[in-house]
This record gives C-alpha cells, sequence and structure tokens, in this order.
C-alpha cells in the first residue's frame, strides 16, 4: 500500500515537473498551425472584409468618444454602422490592442490567432488531467487530444476559411465553459463557478451563430454529468451554483447583450425580422426541402468536412466506448464521440433539418462543424486512454509517443493540404488589398455583409419588403436588401433634411457622430433628419448658458436619425451617439458583476492562505 501510495506521489511529482514541455510543445504546434498569417498577409477570403472593418470599427468608435465602442461614423461612406450593437465586440478589442502594441495588423491577426489556438491547447491538457483525474499519460493523452483538434477541418474553419477571429476564439471559451462545468460536478468550487461564468460570457461576446451551435451540446453535456453523477441532493446543489454562475454569466455580458435584445425587440431592423431570418439569413434554403447535395461528392468540400477517413475512426470510437461503457472515462468518450457524430449526421440530407427551423440563422449545417474538432478529439484521447490504462509505463508511453507522431504527421498532411487547395490563393499581400477600393471598409459594402444591422427601411425605397424576400426566393441572391440599402445611401446625400417646411437649417457640421447645426422654427413643433443611420444610442441637446437642454431623437420614416425641435426655437442643435438606456445599464451591471468577482476571489485567495499557514502553525506545535 506504501508503495503504491508513493509511486502516486512520484507521478505527480514528476507530472508538474515536466508540464511546461508540454506547453512549449502546443506553443510549437500552434505557431505551426498559423504559419501563414505570419508571411505579412491578409488572408482575403469569405468575411476577410467584414471581420476587418469590426475591428476598425472599434478603434473608430473610441476615437469618436464612445466609452462602449458601438456606432462607427465613419462606415458606409459617413451614415455609419453598428457592427458591435449586434455581434460579439471582444475580439474586435483583443486585436485592436495588440495592433496597438505591434503596430502591424496582419502580425496582430496572426498573434491573436496563434494565442487563441495555444490557450485551447492549454485548456484541452487540463480537461484532460480533470477527466484523468491527474493519470501519468494524462499530459500525453491530452497532447494528443489538442494535436487532433489543432489539425481538425474545425481548426481549417475557423482560421481559413471563414477567416473569423471570432470563430476560433468563442471555441476557446466553448472549452473553457466544458471544463468548468466538469470542474463543477466533480466538485463544487469558486474556480468553477469563475471558470463557467467567464466561459459562458464569453460565447456572446464573440461569436453569437457558434453561440447558437454550442447552446444544445452544453444542455446534452450537463444532462450526461447528472445522470453520471447519479446523485439527486448533489445534483441539486450543483444545478443551482451553474444556474447562479449562468446569471453571472450574463450580467458580466450585459454590457453586450441588453442593446442587442432591445435592437432584436425593436423591431426596427432587418435582423429582427422573422421573414428576413428565413430567407437571407439560411443561405441556402433547399437545406430545408431535402434537395441539396450529399455530403460526400466527387468534388471533395475542403472548408466544411472532415476526411471521410476521420469520420469512420470516430464511428469506432463510439462502438468502443460502448464496449467499454461501465468505465467513468469511457462514458466521456462516449459523449463526446457522439456528438461528433451528431455534427457529421446534420450535415446529411437526411437530418431533419424542418424540424429545427429555429437554426436558420446559423447560416449553415457546416456551421456546427466548428465544434467537430473539440469533441471528436477528447472522444479519441479518452478512448485512447481506457484501452491502454491494462498495458504497463514500459509499454505504454512508446505506444503513445508513435500514436503522437502518427497524428502529427497525418493531420500536418491533410490540414496543409486544405490549406493549399482551398485558402492558399486567397492570401495576398495585406498594404496591397487595404489600399484597394474593394477593401476600404468605410466604402465597401461587403463589410456589413448581406445588410442584416440595417433599419429595414433603407433597404426598401425601390420596392417593398414582402417584394425584396419574393425576389430573393426567385434568384437566390442574399445580397439583394443590402444592394438596395446602397443606392438609396448614394441617392440620399449627406446633408440634413427638413421633414417639415416650418423649419429652417443652417451651419451644418460633422465631426464623426457629432453633429451642430443651426435651426429656425416659427410657430410650430418641426423635425430634421440627419444622415445617419438610427441607432438607439443617439442623443441631441441645444444649450442655454451651461445648462444641455435634451431633445427627442427616434428614427425616421427612411431609416436615419430624426430630431424633433420646438416652436419658435432659434439657436444651434447638437447631436453625437452616446449610450442607450440598455448600453448604460448594461455597462454599469458588467463592471459591478467584474468588480465583485474580484473582490470574492481576492478574499477567498486570503483566506485560503490565512487558513493553510494556520494549519501549518497547528502542525509544527504538535
Amino acid at each position: 500500500m506504501l508503495e503504491i501510495k508513493k509511486e502516486k506521489e512520484f507521478v505527480k511529482k514528476e507530472g508538474h515537473k515536466h508540464t511546461y514541455i508540454f506547453y512549449f510543445i502546443l506553443l510549437l504546434i500552434s505557431i505551426l498551425v498559423t504559419f501563414p498569417f505570419y508571411t505579412g498577409n491578409f488572408h482575403a477570403g469569405n468575411d476577410f472584409a467584414f471581420n476587418y472593418a469590426r475591428v476598425m470599427s472599434t478603434i473608430s468608435s473610441l476615437k469618436d468618444g464612445q466609452i462602449i465602442p458601438q456606432f462607427d461614423p465613419h462606415a458606409l461612406s459617413g451614415f455609419g454602422y453598428a457592427w458591435n450593437e449586434f455581434y460579439g465586440p471582444l475580439p474586435t478589442y483583443i486585436i485592436s490592442s495588440i495592433q496597438s502594441l505591434v503596430k502591424s495588423w496582419p502580425l496582430s491577426f496572426a498573434l491573436f490567432n496563434t494565442i487563441c489556438i495555444l490557450i485551447s491547447g492549454i485548456l484541452i491538457l487540463i480537461f484532460s488531467k480533470e477527466v484523468l483525474k491527474g493519470a501519468a499519460k494524462s499530459n500525453w493523452y491530452g497532447l494528443l487530444a489538442f494535436i487532433i483538434f489543432a489539425f481538425s477541418n474545425s481548426t481549417y474553419i475557423n482560421l481559413y476559411y471563414y477567416a473569423n477571429p471570432s470563430q476560433p476564439l468563442v471555441l476557446l471559451f466553448v472549452i473553457l465553459l466544458f471544463l468548468g462545468i466538469t470542474k463543477m460536478f466533480t466538485k463544487r468550487s469558486w474556480g468553477a463557478f469563475l471558470l463557467i461564468s467567464f466561459g459562458a460570457a464569453g460565447l456572446p461576446l464573440s461569436h453569437t451563430v457558434t453561440t447558437i451551435c454550442a447552446i444544445p451540446f452544453i444542455v446534452l453535456y450537463v444532462l450526461f454529468l447528472i445522470i453520471k453523477k447519479h446523485n439527486l441532493k448533489e445534483n441539486l446543489k450543483v444545478i443551482g451554483l451553474v444556474f447562479l454562475s449562468m446569471i453571472s454569466a450574463v450580467a458580466l455580458s450585459a454590457f453586450f447583450l441588453f442593446p442587442l435584445l432591445e435592437n432584436l425587440k425593436s423591431r426596427v431592423y432587418n435582423v429582427s425580422n422573422p421573414a428576413f431570418s428565413r430567407s437571407f439569413g439560411w443561405n441556402n434554403i433547399d437545406y430545408f426541402q431535402g434537395k441539396w447535395e450529399t455530403l460526400y461528392k466527387s468534388g471533395y468540400s475542403f472548408h466544411k468536412y472532415p476526411s471521410l477517413v476521420f469520420v469512420i475512426l470516430i464511428l469506432l470510437v463510439f462502438v468502443c466506448s460502448l464496449i467499454n461503457f461501465k468505465k467513468t472515462v469511457a462514458k466521456y468518450s462516449l459523449f463526446f464521440s457522439f456528438s461528433s457524430l451528431i455534427i457529421m449526421a446534420m450535415q446529411l440530407p437526411i437530418f431533419p433539418w424542418n424540424l429545427f427551423s429555429a437554426f436558420t440563422i446559423v447560416q449553415d449545417p457546416a456551421r456546427f462543424s466548428t465544434l467537430f474538432g473539440f469533441f471528436s478529439a477528447l472522444g479519441t484521447a479518452f478512448l485512447l486512454s481506457v484501452l491502454f490504462e491494462k498495458i504497463s509505463l514500459k509499454f505504454s508511453y512508446p505506444l503513445i509517443i508513435i500514436l503522437f507522431i502518427i497524428f502529427s504527421i497525418f493531420g500536418f498532411l491533410e490540414f496543409s493540404n486544405r490549406i493549399q487547395k482551398g485558402s492558399k490563393p486567397l492570401f495576398a499581400p495585406a498594404q496591397n488589398l487595404l489600399n484597394r477600393t474593394t477593401f476600404n471598409y468605410k466604402k465597401n459594402p461587403d463589410t456589413i455583409a448581406i445588410g442584416e444591422y440595417l433599419p429595414q427601411a433603407i433597404g426598401t425605397h425601390s420596392q417593398p419588403y414582402n417584394k425584396t424576400i419574393q425576389q430573393f426566393y426567385k434568384d437566390k441572391n442574399v445580397y439583394s436588401m443590402r444592394n438596395q440599402a446602397m443606392i438609396y445611401l448614394q441617392q440620399r446625400g449627406k446633408y440634413p433634411k427638413a421633414l417639415s417646411k416650418n423649419i429652417q437649417i443652417s451651419e451644418y457640421t460633422k465631426r464623426g457622430s457629432h453633429v451642430t447645426f443651426r435651426g429656425v422654427t416659427d410657430s410650430k413643433n418641426a423635425s430634421v433628419e440627419i444622415p445617419e443611420i438610427y441607432y438607439k444610442g443617439f442623443k441631441a441637446y441645444t444649450r442655454s448658458g451651461a445648462k444641455k437642454n435634451y431633445l427627442t431623437t427616434k428614427i425616421s420614416k427612411n431609416g436615419f436619425l430624426e430630431i424633433e425641435v420646438s416652436k419658435n426655437f432659434s439657436g444651434r442643435i447638437y447631436s453625437y451617439f452616446g449610450m442607450s438606456p440598455a448600453t448604460k445599464f448594461g455597462g454599469i451591471l458588467s463592471l459591478l458583476t467584474l468588480i465583485s468577482l474580484l473582490i470574492i476571489s481576492i478574499w477567498k485567495y486570503f483566506y485560503k492562505m490565512k487558513r493553510k499557514n494556520k494549519i501549518g502553525q497547528n502542525r509544527h506545535v504538535v
């Protein structure tokens, strides 16, 4: 018994001693996976223009004086656009911060991608230790899982197909959330509470679509752990803590979620119209009619699916996990391999998508493939730990190293093949791209994608809304609404318009979102339309000495900012983009929650240290 205890202590000591070596290997692999981004080039495919615009928008909003950057007054040739009110802004905060340090846009995007992959790898390593209970080979199994994850089609999709920095970041938070939930069910702790809180908060702040895709699997995982624990009293306590941590997550992300919900509830914008979501939100409506192409067609689609060989491997993992179901680790392998197979089934014509129309907003079933790499990696690594547990350390280590080499070689070759055939032509010198008009985020219509965050009124001047929807079903052009909006913006002009005859406008100036003009009204109230696309944060006021008299602002019938001016007024009127009530309340709630979690964490740390020292002193006395 004493020898077994000594062996366990030795394994634990050696594991901690060499962990830094595994972290170094994670770093090398992370750099290898993201190396093409370090050539001074931008990946100019798919969502590049959209995501580059989002980062520039954050910087532009901060320069405009916005505490929470939401509205970019320079976008769309000065009409403005509020990416950050609808789309998770966290990646733009991080990338713009990195850029301020390294002074290079290509390098800032490259470093961001590498950091996301590296932290994901560290979390996978910790996750493996948590499930394998600190076993001697847990680091190796974690490293194997990371190899599978890093060279998976999911990583390729995130980095090289969608070219969207939001997706590697949101996947990091998915892993963090799964780790926190696992720890909470293993042992209730403040650390697990924080992991769940920050993991769940990071999802909507990074990428809404992936968050929607992850929610069903998060729910299934919680149910799996409840069944596995099989202890009603303990499960109720854990579920209560998970629920509280989710509330904490909502509070942490309230500065983004509250204005988002406010905008969706207003039914003003395209994305809040169910007809728009049903038609434009899902790029190929044939998915719901069962008329689309099969998964494994002759022309291999590099951007969406893993190789057929790997899918068969995951199927074998699932079967072997079933056979070894009585073992705890095999149950985890079963869950993750089963989740991987569900994602693959979602890509097949037999999947009943017509029963899940709520997912139209995710645009394409392949969006779920973002999660495939993480799930399949853990499923495979956990099963290997079960299969190798009866083999002595002397023989199991060489086997694991051989598997590590095999997975590395084949994974790297397939990953490189995807880049060569699918993405290499899309890389181009960064400065060349930024000098092109097509990649000028202030003018390029591609920066607003399909115009989902525009007011509905802006895209319906040439024809009614329902007619535009009908036209989409006819020609399958998802950009028709946006194109109509762009035509109208060009025709509209960049000067304010009197919406009634009883007001005169002069001395108009505009700097960012800050507008000043002189207005004179007669005996009736009047309204002025300012050439800025309307979002909830706009404020307008007049001055009476040092006092500001705020005016009513609202959306005009054309989708722009409308300011109401009282009768018998003569003087200057000022407007700017500030914070809506939802943004202000959400921002305060997020800040207070963050401070509260920090204070509690510091208190718990010092309390633990004090208690530890007290126990040490008592032992010394004895």
